[in-house]
């Protein structure tokens, strides 16, 4: 084979692979299109779904690399108490790009403009998870007359990253660089021939159906996604310090749900040290009960960070919990979920 061939059949291989890939990704949009509705939030559009009737609004705000899909179930069991909200922050799931910086700033302004349009005057409970408490305190700082309470679920401590690196045990966040080169390999079809999803949670066990794992799959493969993803990753040092900032103390209801077990051995490098990670995880997650003066800590003994998914009674007991004190539903409510 000739030097010329040599090096042109890579190239013609990569050529290759990213046809197939855009023509792929064409496809799947038309077999997922979005379930709810796309809302203009100021020169871009939100996927934005509404369930249920009632007054406070439920809204769910989804973790890192995540969106309204990765609620599953859920939004459907809370609407039995209340409205529910659930959204994908620009670029994620079935939203266009928005602006930069994608910082907690930005998505705090973003979802207060999606629920303008869909809560109007009524208050909401706000249910961040993971990095999804930063966004949902960034709201309650900026936005505090409107929140009727508020549930973290195994929501980020902006004091986590020092203990870890006082314990010298290695931060968990994942590596922008590593992500990126994964997306760059999605380019031109390697993460789809090999059925690799690049924001899988523990190698993709989450308890989901294969038809929802199929839609997520399809969106984690798409371009705008990963950008959005990255872009968020970039601006999260940035929305840590911003979060950091906030010294507010509230009195509204909140729940702060922590698993124990938040680090798995399926999600975990070998030799890291699980136990003592996820004991310092649970402790410093304890922090955000400070949050209010009307506050309580449910542990999830059965779950890994995914609690959403795992054990969604958690959430919704956290919900009713939160209802019942703001005198919205009888403490003893007894609703099929």
């Amino acid at each position: 084979m000739s030097t010329a061939m040599v090096l042109l059949t890579p190239l013609a291989l990569l050529g290759g692979g990213s046809l197939i890939e855009t023509l792929a990704q064409r496809r799947d949009r038309r077999r997922h299109p979005p379930a709810g509705e796309l809302l203009d939030v100021g020169g871009h559009k939100l996927h934005v779904r509404v369930r249920g009737d009632g007054d406070p609004v439920i809204v769910l705000e989804a973790g890192s690399g995540e969106w309204s899909s990765h609620w599953g179930p859920l939004a459907e069991q809370l609407s039995a108490y209340s409205t529910v909200v659930t959204y994908d922050r620009a670029g994620l799931g079935w939203s266009a790009p928005g602006p930069e910086p994608r910082n907690v700033v930005t998505l705090a302004r973003e979802l207060h403009q999606v629920l303008l349009r869909t809560a109007g005057e009524r208050k909401v409970i706000l249910v961040g998870h993971a990095f999804g408490a930063h966004v949902a305190r960034m709201y309650l700082h900026r936005y505090p007359f409107e929140v009727a309470g508020m549930v973290l679920v195994d929501g980020y401590q902006e004091g986590l990253e020092d203990v870890l690196a006082a314990r010298h045990i290695p931060s968990p966040s994942s590596s922008t660089a590593l992500m990126r080169w994964l997306f760059r390999a999605g380019r031109v079809g390697l993460l789809r021939a090999f059925r690799l999803d690049p924001l899988a949670q523990d190698g993709g066990s989450i308890p989901l159906t294969e038809r929802d794992r199929k839609r997520m799959r399809a969106l984690a493969w798409l371009p705008r996604v990963q950008n959005a993803v990255l872009a968020e990753l970039g601006a999260g040092a940035e929305s840590e310090n911003l979060v950091a900032q906030l010294e507010e103390r509230y009195d509204i209801p909140l729940r702060v749900i922590t698993s124990t077990q938040t680090m798995s051995a399926e999600g975990a490098a070998p030799g890291f040290p699980i136990e003592e990670f996820n004991s310092i995880w649970t402790q410093q997650n304890a922090e955000l009960t400070k949050l209010s003066s009307r506050s309580a800590q449910i542990l999830a003994t059965e779950s890994d960070h995914m609690i959403q998914l795992r054990s969604p009674h958690l959430v919704v007991q956290a919900v009713r919990e939160v209802l019942a004190e703001g005198g919205t539903i009888p403490a003893d409510a007894d609703h099929e979920a």
